[in-house]
């Protein structure tokens, strides 16, 4: 799955298992590491949550809602993952950090709340080095559209694009270290 833009219309819940598995691919093929859902209440985060933590290693029926708790941590043979909801509760910068270094994936519910805060934005762009916005929409049908794109941070996204033309990238493009 090309993850700089896709849409899908999903109706069955083997569907959803289908585009979660394709998906989990698509995240450890591009080395996307925190994926943001935006979603009304009802749309399908969770559901959605579930099936993707159940194609990395996480039994059927361990995955809950974290809208209470905020977090949600789940280890499997294929690594340690952590499952967010930020519509009651933010963590803090410390603690997504901690997170962050840590954790294989990160998924968080309401993620997109915290794209309006230049500080988190930045964080997720220098810390990961982007993520995968999910956008969940409930049709009058009652299936679901999922409408995603990869941001990556501009420094990631030269380099991409030189790897792909099999020219290296100038020494400007790569990053640098801090000044003193």
């Amino acid at each position: 799955m090309d993850l700089r833009y896709f849409a899908r219309e999903l109706c069955t819940l083997s569907e959803l298992d289908l585009f979660a598995a394709d998906l989990k691919a698509s995240l450890l093929a591009n080395g996307c590491r925190l994926v943001l859902l935006e979603g009304t209440l009802g749309s399908g985060k969770t559901a959605f949550c579930q099936a993707l933590f159940r194609h990395c290693g996480v039994r059927a029926g361990e995955v809950l809602s974290p809208t209470f708790s905020m977090l949600h941590e789940y280890e499997s043979e294929q690594g340690l993952f952590f499952h967010l909801d930020v519509h009651l509760k933010q963590p803090s910068f410390i603690q997504f950090r901690e997170l962050a270094s840590e954790g294989d994936l990160i998924v968080i519910e309401w993620g997109d709340l915290l794209l309006g805060e230049t500080e988190w934005r930045t964080l997720f762009m220098e810390l990961l080095r982007g993520f995968l916005l999910v956008k969940i929409s409930v049709l009058a049908d009652g299936s679901r559209s999922f409408e995603g794109s990869l941001k990556l941070h501009p420094i990631e996204t030269k380099l991409r694009l030189a790897a792909q033309s099999t020219q290296p990238p100038t020494q400007k493009d790569r990053p640098q270290p801090p000044k003193p």
